[in-house]
């Protein structure tokens, strides 16, 4: 969804704000690609995934009964972790994940977030800051 004007103009006061407080700080956050944090999130999962897999067959060779059982619950458990971080990593990532639904006249809007997308509460609220700021 694209920033309204009054939205886009504050984000660059931020921004202009931001780099005189700390330049070091500023350039390094803008230079870094999210991307590269998801895909270390990625192979951190999978390194669990592994290990939860070892952990699973340890419990398996042990053989002692509860023990057992639970060693394999544990390695179990830790691959379903493993596995549901690498997933959402993998969405966050890639953008997937967004619906679509359709609305009665056949248009689509896409739904994320809990946000409404199709006007509503948010454009009504944005109307009436305008309206606020307009007669100051």
């Amino acid at each position: 969804m694209p920033l309204s004007e009054h939205e886009q103009r504050l984000l660059d006061q931020i921004e202009h704000a931001l780099y005189e407080e700390d330049p070091k700080f500023a350039h390094a956050v803008r230079t870094t690609n999210p991307q590269s944090h998801y895909k270390r999130q990625i192979i951190k999962a999978a390194l669990g995934l592994v290990v939860g897999i070892t952990v699973l067959m340890a419990g398996l060779v042990v053989g002692k009964g509860g023990v057992t059982v639970a060693i394999s619950v544990t390695g179990f458990l830790l691959m379903l972790a493993s596995g549901v971080w690498a997933l959402s990593s993998w969405k966050r990532m890639t953008g997937v994940g967004a619906t679509v639904d359709f609305e009665a006249d056949g248009t689509a809007a896409q739904r994320g977030g809990g946000r409404q997308s199709s006007g509503g509460f948010m454009n009504k609220l944005e109307e009436r800051w305008r309206r606020r700021s307009e007669e100051q």
